[in-house]
């Protein structure tokens, strides 16, 4: 819909050469703009095959997940889609250094790469690793983080990203 993100259509979608009908404008050959005070439509095809770029590449949400007796929880988040809530996560930990994050499948795009998760907290962990859930409930879509010293499973507040 025109006026929007593509992140907030529904579906949601990165935006593409469609989003910006073709990405080629051209000047008026009688009027051309002023390039001091106008843009032209050679700037204009440049931004919008930038914001195509950035599209293609930018995670689609970060979430930050933290560790309070034993319960994980989303401390905070950024999405691209304005219609992604707190509430749009359920995180959950399955065991110590087992975290499951999910969200509905319809509030992002399909996912471009492998979501990923770097440690954001000063504890001994030697790896963070994160696996696509097989078989997440209906509806969803998800991750199990895992964090580990060794053999041993230890809880890390974790920053994910989801692409």
């Amino acid at each position: 819909m025109a006026g929007q993100s593509t992140f907030d259509e529904a579906p949601p979608r990165r935006p593409g050469l469609s989003t910006f009908n073709g990405a080629a404008k051209a000047d008026d050959a009688e009027f051309p703009p002023d390039p001091k005070t106008m843009p032209s439509a050679a700037e204009y095809n440049a931004l919008c095959r930038l914001v195509i770029a950035y599209g293609k590449v930018v995670p689609v949400a970060i979430v930050d997940v933290a560790f309070t007796g034993g319960a994980a929880s989303v401390q905070r988040f950024v999405a691209a889609g304005s219609h992604v809530t707190t509430a749009s996560f359920t995180v959950q930990r399955t065991g110590p250094g087992d975290t499951d994050v999910l969200w509905p499948e319809d509030a992002f795009p399909a996912p471009v790469v492998d979501a990923d998760a770097t440690i954001t907290e000063d504890v001994d962990v030697d790896r963070v690793r994160v696996f696509p859930r097989v078989s997440p409930p209906a509806g969803t879509r998800g991750v199990t983080v895992r964090t580990r010293l060794g053999a041993a499973g230890v809880d890390a507040r974790f920053q994910l990203r989801i692409y």
